[in-house]
This record gives C-alpha cells, structure tokens and sequence, in this order.
C-alpha cells in the first residue's frame, strides 16, 4: 500500500527555500506568542470551583511564571523562530510555535512556585499533586471568543466535581443504564476515575484534562492534506477547526445519501442488537456476553464477517462443550497455528474435552480448529434490520471467505463467554480501544442516550473525506498510533485517552444534533456512503488516493473553494454506489 501523499515534489532546492523564507514569520510569531503573556493578568483560579482550597499568593505566583515564561520567550525567539522554519515541513502548520506552547511553560512555571508554598489540603494526596491533578482538569480557553464562543458546551467544572474519595472525579452525569460499559478505561495506578464504578466517556473535555496531550494531538492534524490554512492561533480554536471540518463532511455525506437508503442506514445497530440478542436466546448466553463476543471480533472486520465470525464462535462454544481434542482436529490446529509459538500448547490439549479447558487462550485454539474443520467459510450479507441475506461474494464471482482474528481476539470473545455477564470482566476483555468499547455500547444499547459513537478506519475516511485504510497514518492517530519514523499522538493510562478519538466523535455528535439523529445513527449512515463513495477497488490504487490528497492540497493553499473541492472527489470516485443490501 502507498504512503498517503503529503505535498507535490519539490527539488531540495526549493524545499530549502521556501525553509528559508519562513524565518521571518516563525520569528515573529514567537515574539508575538511570547509578549502576550507580559503583564497578563492571571487566569481565573478553577480550584474554588472544584473544592480545593486556594494557597497564599497563587495568583500572584502565576502571573509572576507568565511573565517569566514570556521574558524567556522574546529572549530566545532569534533562536527558536529560525530552528521551527529550518524544522518543520514547509506545507504544515504542524510545528508552528504558538501561544499554547508560552502559556504551557509558564503554567508549569507557576505550578513550581505555587508548590512551595505550604498550604494544607486536608487528603493523603501530596499538596502539589492535588494541585496538578486540579490543573489537569482546567478547560482552557474556556472562556475565549471567535467560533468557540456560538458552541453551547458547558466546561468541564459545570458537570464534574470532586467525589467523597479524595482525589476521585465523577464522571458525567451521564444516564446510568444496565449492561454499558466506560468507553475510556484509565488503567494506570495513579488514576483518578475508576471505569467500572462510573461511566467515563471520551469527547474533547477529556483531552482538555491533559493540556499537553491536547496540543500536541490536536497539532497532529494542523499536517493533513486537508486542513485549511486559516491562520488558526492556539490547541482551542485548531481543535475546533478540525471538529468543524470533519462535522461538514459528515454532514455532505449524509445530504448525498438518497433519503430511501439514509432510512435503512440508520438502522444498523438496530439491527446488530436484534441479531445479537437472537444468538443470546438461541445458547442461552447474556447479552451482554453475546454483545461482548461480536466487539471483540471486530477490529479490522466488516460487520457481515464480524457477525459470522461471532455466531461461529458462541455456537462452537455452547455446543461442543463434550467434543475431545483429538484426530481431525488436531491435525487442523497444527495447519492453522505457527508450530514455534502454539506448538506445546496445541500436543497439551490432546485428548481434552473443550468443557475441560480452563486458559481462554487453549479454548479460542479449539473453537477455531473445529470450526473450519466441520464449517464453510462463507458467510452471509447482513441487512440493517439484522437479517440475512445471500452470501457475501468476491470480485470474481465465488462466495468470500472468513479470515479469523487473532487467537488473541478470540480468547477475549471466549472470555466474554466464560464471564456469564459480569460486567468487570467484560468490560477488561474488551481492552482500552475507544473504538471496541463504544462498539459494545452500540450494540448492547442502540438507544442509549449517552451519545455513544463507533469510530473505525471508515469512520475517519468519512470524517476527513478521503479513501483512508487501516494502515494509513490518519487512522492510526485516531487508534492511538503513528507510522514508523513519524510522530504519533499520546495516549494517556491516567485517563484512559487514546490517540484522536475524542476530536472525531464529538465530530459525529455535532453532526448528529444538526440533523436531529442520533450520534450512532450519524456514523452508520456516513459509514455506508463512505464505503460507496471509495470503494475497495478505488482506494486500492494508489494514485487515486494521491489524486483526492491533491485535491484537498489545493484546498488547503486557498486555490479551490470546499465545494469544488468535493465535487471533483464525488466525480473522480465515480459518485456513491448502493449498498449491497439494497434490493
């Protein structure tokens, strides 16, 4: 697969050049950025709000690290400026030196100060880490004009506060519902919300938790091919640019799709609850076990594979609880599995009767050896409203086969099964990926009023408008992960923030509210256009996949108008094919 295309070719020479040019304006910009914070007067203190006591002289000490911060920023800018010309891409925003990277410095100068003044804060905490844990709450730029201002989304203070546990925030006050899991799972010691007791979600408030996380994840995308030059100064309003950018698209998108198609669309996880909930009554598992199974199996998978491959497993899992490991089906375990890593483990189960098995690991071997021993591997066409059609099959006419997942995958969705429900060991099955967890809400619950969105490669293609696959750099931002050599996002094991995910689903929740449809409803509508606007056989080559990145380049230099811009993508990609479920 090609890299994504980033900016047409230029001869060193000119890359070099226009490095050079861009001196003055970096330096400039770090004087500006710097100055701004001289004589500033100290940010409104959110530690009142939050219940922790003020120290003596806290503002005084902030204001006193702004402008020290600002000092040292105007003194080193003659240095600073030239090295982010010299530096950064020609083409990117991405490293440009703004006001949040002053104002992060003198924060943390101001927190130094502030952390030697004795002050008691009555918790086992540490005073400077009860202070730091207030701080990472903060909403910064809260309070700010320009487009922030016309969104009604109340901070972050408005609707969290300390709990009775020192140190512990609740959550949102999110509707409690049965059988939903957090879609973020903080797994660090030194967390400060618990996921199994609270319902912890993922939007742009939680990054705004982590002010360094939020900047350098939000600079990430300044990069993209098509994010417009505005001229955006700050994390706040870049944020915001994205949001706005992706929530457009989204919107074009669902306007494209014919109303006949966007009705049956909507459906989709209607239609997975009802198909799951059919397989928990049939074996007699939970639903929450039987939703657990189909989340598990679906990183990389489509939902008509998902959904065979979970009903391969629970009904291998219920049925051949008495069947021994032996014969026929140890031959096949040994075909499928790498000998040097599952070999040993593969000769133990000789002779073992898969309701004899204790390791999730040893029973996902036998569920999938006795399965493509005994069962084809075709599957079926899903309809949103959870029925099966005609099986599913290839370019060349011959009916397509499951690929399984990784035995990893399918000792998680056993897992789910050995569980009988319980939510504490679902919910640490299912992992830390946003993507799987909101998936498992989804399904579980499609009329949840939680807002829960599924975000996947095909969601970002959506989002962004561009023929996106699993390997591109733009998905794994979102997933939490970067492409070898290049900068990645941060995640965060303290709250549980992974990659971009928050920025596009507060994306699909915007989108959602200004076409009165629910969030979820949003994605699986967008997720079918996108599908049939860049099919596999499109976005398979790679020069359609640098001619849409041309296209938004020319955007993003002010040469084309958004419009244009994807009118010559619908054009190009040949329109929005139908569903294969229609009729």
């Amino acid at each position: 697969m090609g890299q994504t295309y980033l900016a047409p070719a230029k001869s060193p020479w000119e890359d070099l050049l226009q490095r050079f040019k861009n001196v003055g304006p970096r330096t400039l910009e770090s004087i500006e950025s710097s100055s701004g914070l001289l004589g500033a007067a100290p940010e409104r203190s959110v530690m009142s709000e939050r219940g922790v006591k003020e120290p003596p002289f806290y503002d005084a000490a902030r204001t006193i690290g702004r402008n020290i911060a600002g000092l040292l920023g105007v003194g080193t800018s003659a240095i600073a400026g030239p090295l982010a010309a010299l530096v950064e891409e020609p083409i990117s925003d991405q490293l440009q030196l703004d006001a949040n990277m002053s104002e992060g410095n003198a924060d943390l100068a101001a927190l130094a100060a502030t952390g030697l003044i004795p002050f008691g804060m009555g918790t086992k905490a540490s005073k400077l880490s009860q202070l730091r844990r207030v701080k990472s709450g903060e909403s910064k730029g809260q309070d700010i004009g320009g487009p922030l201002a016309l969104v009604n989304k109340p901070p972050l203070s408005d609707f969290r506060e300390i709990d009775a546990e020192p140190g512990l925030l609740k959550a949102p006050t999110f509707t409690p519902e049965p059988g939903a899991v957090s879609t973020r799972y903080p797994t660090a010691v030194k967390r400060e919300e618990d996921p199994l007791s609270h319902n912890l979600v993922i939007g742009i408030d939680e990054f705004r938790r982590e002010p360094e996380l939020f900047k350098h994840n939000v600079q990430i995308t300044r990069s993209y091919p098509n994010m417009p030059r505005t001229g955006a100064r700050g994390t706040e309003a870049q944020a915001e640019e994205f949001i706005e950018h992706a929530k457009n698209n989204l919107l074009f998108l669902f306007d494209s799709v014919p109303p006949e198609i966007r009705d049956r669309s909507q459906k989709w996880y209607d239609g997975a609850n009802r198909l799951t909930s059919s397989l928990a009554g049939q074996y007699r598992v939970s639903p929450e076990a039987a939703s657990g199974v189909m989340a598990a199996l679906s990183p990389q998978k489509d939902w008509f594979m998902n959904a065979d491959l979970g009903r391969r497993v629970i009904d291998t899992w219920s049925t051949q609880v008495d069947t021994v490991f032996d014969g026929p089906i140890l031959q096949k375990a040994l075909e499928l599995f790498d000998e040097q890593r599952y070999g040993q483990i593969i000769l133990s189960l000789r002779g073992k009767r898969l309701g004899d098995l204790d390791l999730p690991a040893e029973k996902a071997i036998f569920v999938r050896s006795f399965d493509q021993l005994n069962n084809s591997p075709s599957y079926n066409i899903v309809s949103p409203e959870g029925e099966l059609i005609s099986p599913k099959m290839t370019n060349k006419g011959v009916p397509a086969k499951v690929a399984w997942n990784s035995n990893g995958e399918v000792a998680n969705a056993i897992r789910m099964l050995d569980s009988g429900g319980d939510l504490s060991v679902i919910s640490d099955a299912l992992g830390q990926y946003h993507k799987v967890r909101n998936f498992y809400n989804n399904i579980r619950n499609p009329n949840s009023p939680n807002g829960y969105i599924t975000v996947d490669t095909h969601a970002v293609a959506a989002a962004l408008l561009r023929p996106l696959a699993g390997k591109d750099r733009e998905v794994a931002h979102m997933f939490g992960s970067g492409k070898v050599g290049e900068r990645g996002p941060k995640n965060s094991s303290i709250s549980g923030v992974q990659g971009l995910y928050g920025l596009y689903a507060d994306a699909y929740r915007r989108a959602a509210g200004e076409r009165f449809v629910q969030p979820r409803q949003m994605q699986s509508i967008t997720w079918e256009a996108v599908r049939g606007l860049y099919t596999p056989g499109y976005k398979g080559q790679k020069t359609n996949k640098e001619f849409i990145d041309k296209i938004w380049m020319q955007f993003k230099a002010n040469k084309i108008s958004l419009d244009e811009a994807r009118q010559r993508i619908v054009e190009h990609a040949g329109g929005i094919n139908p569903p294969e479920w229609m009729d």
